[in-house]
């Protein structure tokens, strides 16, 4: 388990691990079709947005009955009018005619004008009538000729939200096939022309694009909604008066059919809630046109593995942007120019032709992003909780903030690294304790001891010292350490502190002492001993269990000295400071001292020089 806790606080595994988890839930989402719904959504708006006004393709004019139509003929028109209207038009020249009108029973049901009707059908082969598949038939003088015979078919996204976004080259129904209204009329034109309807529709699938199990009922394409919103429109009663002219309908496709918005015929498409039937078949039909005529490319989609693979790379920087901006709002706005560039990534396919994933990128992008900075802060928390282990009782709340803006080059997995420091080591111990203990009852010495050590240790952490442990009625406190001074003034700086410590101990012991004289408790002395030198800090212990810790030859001068104090010369006090050279140099004559000369500690060969501490300088205030 330790191998894979050290693996799992590696970044880079990290990272990996991130991206998998994200990009196989996002993977996942999209597999089971939940995606699909905000990706057509945004797709929908990505096309109003790319949509503008156009001029009206001239190849298509719009036979389009109004209100003032129905007002005036009555609906649904009955036989013989559309007879004759179909017959006006046949006359005027167009290439080919388009019925969207469902006559598969006679208007009215007599069938009186039904002969009328059918006599006009047979008569002019540039007629297509429509059927709806597989409900509804064509005319039935048509019957027998299916080469004129269209689907009036819309496919709806009926599992997302009923909207068209796509259209049906070909209907298919039980074996049997039907070429839409739009392909039926648009070939009919580029026949004309000696050309034929473009190859390169590339044909839907349940899964292609962005659909997951869509009902496909023949051979379907992805509507671009690129071409015009409106295109030229006469009147059933101008044709049938006259005032629609031969010259407005030669050469061109006409589409006859219901544009009145009391009839219901409409449907919502990416661009419109409420589109006429005739009007969409008119835009299909302006779409085979362009792809065949204008060399404009069908909308196209990305493969499988390029989709997976789109979605992976911003997986990719969704999981760098956590690991590498902590701060929330950094990576709030990190991610908000992440996002603006994947969009316009997006943007700038679909003005190429092509549908790319956005909204599960997006997501993924998001997600790994948060599932990132989790990670990131779990480590974190994990560090802190370490080093709040290692020195919550040791140093000031200011010091631990310093640590733990400097952990990553301080920590070392969950130990601290070793280091050289050179700092000052100071010791304190009670004169007479055992004596004391003696005399004194366990829980009257315990209370006795603790207002002496809360009095005494509130000092060292005053001073930025660092405690670095209790042995007794002992004290070890450190200058320096664990944050090292690599410079002489922060060197002096400890030096200093670990003086200023001491004299304020002092003071604090003489306090202590006149209280206790005063409740009848026993009153002590105190030594101390302070040494500037080299040494080593780092962590100590087990895996399970350690400790941060300094050592080296300064920690053993320093305890030392403070022994030295029992026979140390100079005037009677509460407190005894005995301190080496290399801190005496270090206090630039600040403090009043006397050398007690080069003097043997017990278990060192070479003799220290010693200074005993009096007090600061006459020009000098205690801090």
């Amino acid at each position: 388990m330790k191998p894979l806790h050290r693996a799992l606080r590696s970044p880079f595994i990290a990272a990996i691990l991130v991206l998998a988890a994200t990009l196989s839930a996002v993977l996942a989402l999209r597999a089971l079709g939940w995606m699909q719904r905000p990706e057509v959504l945004l797709f929908d708006r990505f096309l109003r947005w790319s949509a503008h006004a156009k001029e009206p393709d001239e190849r298509i004019v719009v036979v389009g009955m109004n209100e003032d139509d129905l007002v005036k003929y009555g609906h649904p028109l009955n036989d013989e009018l559309l007879a004759q209207l179909l017959e006006k038009i046949a006359a005027a020249g167009p290439v080919v005619i388009g019925v969207d009108l469902y006559r598969d029973l006679p208007e009215p049901r007599s069938g009186a004008g039904r002969p009328a009707l059918d006599a006009v059908l047979l008569k002019h082969d540039t007629i297509v009538a429509i059927r709806r598949v597989p409900d509804l038939g064509p005319p039935p003088a048509l019957e027998h000729l299916p080469e004129r015979v269209a689907a009036g078919n819309f496919p709806r996204d009926a599992a997302i939200d009923g909207t068209v976004r796509r259209a049906y080259l070909r209907v298919r129904h039980d074996g049997e096939s039907w070429p839409s209204l739009a392909v039926a009329l648009s070939s009919a034109w580029l026949r004309a022309q000696g050309k034929e309807v473009a190859s390169s529709f590339r044909p839907l699938t349940p899964d292609a694009a962005w659909y997951r199990g869509a009902q496909i009922g023949g051979e379907e394409f992805l509507l671009d909604f690129r071409g015009p919103r409106s295109f030229l429109l006469a009147t059933v009663d101008g044709v049938l008066t006259g005032e629609v002219t031969a010259e407005d309908l030669r050469g061109r496709i006409a589409l006859v059919g219901t544009v009145a918005g009391s009839v219901k015929d409409s449907l919502p498409t990416a661009l419109d809630d409420s589109s006429r039937g005739i009007l969409l078949h008119a835009q299909i039909v302006n779409q085979l046109l362009r792809a065949t005529l204008d060399g404009q490319r069908p909308m196209n989609w990305w493969s499988e593995p390029a989709q997976i693979a789109w979605i992976a790379l911003w997986t990719v920087l969704g999981t760098a942007l956590g690991f590498v901006f902590r701060s929330p709002w950094r990576l709030a706005l990190a991610l908000g120019f992440v996002l603006a560039a994947l969009a316009l990534a997006a943007w700038f396919a679909l003005h190429r032709g092509w549908w790319a994933p956005l909204a599960t990128p997006a997501l993924a992008t998001v997600f790994s992003a948060a599932f990132a900075v989790s990670y990131v802060a779990f480590l974190e928390s994990e560090e802190r909780a370490v080093m709040r282990a290692l020195f919550s009782r040791h140093v000031s709340r200011t010091v631990a903030e310093t640590l733990w803006t400097r952990r990553e080059e301080l920590m070392e997995g969950r130990r601290l690294r070793p280091q050289r420091a050179t700092a000052t080591v100071l010791f304190t111990d009670l004169k007479g304790f055992t004596t004391i203990a003696e005399k004194m009852e366990p829980t009257a010495l315990l209370d006795w001891m603790n207002e002496y050590m809360s009095a005494i240790a509130r000092h060292v952490e005053e001073r930025g010292g660092m405690i670095n442990r209790f042995i007794g009625d002992a004290i070890m406190g450190v200058f320096g350490a664990p944050i090292a001074h690599t410079d002489d003034e922060g060197i002096d700086r400890d030096a200093t502190n670990a003086v200023e410590c001491a004299l304020a101990m002092e003071r604090t012991l003489i306090e202590l002492n006149e209280g206790w004289q005063r409740r009848g408790l026993p009153t002590t002395e105190m030594r101390v001993g302070i040494f500037t030198g080299p040494l080593v800090t780092g962590s100590l212990g087990t895996a399970e269990r350690h400790e941060y810790t300094v050592f080296g030859d300064s920690v053993n001068i320093a305890a030392r000295l403070e022994a030295a104090g029992k026979d140390a010369a100079g005037p009677p006090s509460a407190c005894t400071i005995l301190i080496g050279d290399s801190t005496c140099q270090r206090l630039q004559g600040r403090y009043r001292t006397m050398l007690l000369g080069p003097m043997s500690l017990k278990g060192r060969a070479e003799k220290i020089i010693v200074h005993r501490l009096l007090g600061p300088a006459p020009s000098e205030t205690p801090a």
